[in-house]
């Protein structure tokens, strides 16, 4: 499993096989029936091992550690962070160094084959909670979370015989949509109020035609 070469001792990390060949093994020999055209490329290295770090990750990760060369890593990490139930982090993105591939659809779990030293530097985005309460109305467009720093857009939709009033709580102000800023959480209540009663005229006619 180690060769000398000019000096330098070679450690054997296994082979990556095409044709016939299994695709890939991490010993020192290799056994098949032959098929088709084959090949079988043995790896050496110097080194036999390499470091995987993550760091950002909240203490809430799996895959960092020592790897043979050459071999599978999973790094693993939540999609959310909660802090409290109004507040949480959303892994947005990765910075990857060494064999650690480019970002894809797929954030929460990365799988590669590691041949250099390697690492994983997670982003987040803070959200916080909205909620919103009404009274013989509904509130329509709520997203529930917002990254922080975005608005609202929500819109009042009033019962029968109801009026939409204004915003309380944490939202203010009459305006539809409704458009705050969400810097924190928030509770919004939509005010609705009974419609006045409808206006009417009585008009009476006298049997001549005349009316008072």
């Amino acid at each position: 499993s180690t060769i000398d070469y000019e000096g330098a001792t070679y450690y054997n990390l296994g082979w990556i096989g095409t044709g016939s060949a299994p695709p890939n093994g991490d010993s020192n020999q290799v056994s098949f029936a032959i098929q088709h055209d084959s090949t079988v490329t043995w790896l050496w290295s110097d080194r036999r091992t390499i470091v995987m770090s993550i760091s950002n990750d909240f203490g809430l990760s799996t895959g960092a550690g020592t790897y043979m060369r050459y071999s599978s890593v999973t790094a693993s990490v939540p999609m959310y962070v909660y802090v409290g139930s109004n507040v949480r982090w959303r892994l947005t993105n990765y910075v990857g160094t060494g064999s650690t591939p480019a970002p894809g659809n797929v954030l929460t779990q990365i799988v590669f084959s590691a041949s250099v030293d390697s690492a994983i530097s997670y982003q987040w985005g803070k959200q916080y909670r909205v909620q919103t309460k009404s009274v013989n109305g509904r509130i329509y467009n709520n997203w529930n979370w917002y990254y922080e720093g975005a608005t609202t857009e929500l819109y009042p939709e009033p019962d029968w015989d109801y009026a939409f009033q204004s915003w309380a709580l944490d939202g203010s102000g009459t305006n539809v949509p409704g458009v705050f800023t969400v810097n924190s959480p928030k509770v919004i209540e939509g005010v609705f109020l009974p419609c006045p009663p409808e206006q009417k005229t009585l008009t009476v006619y006298e049997i001549d035609g005349s009316f008072t």
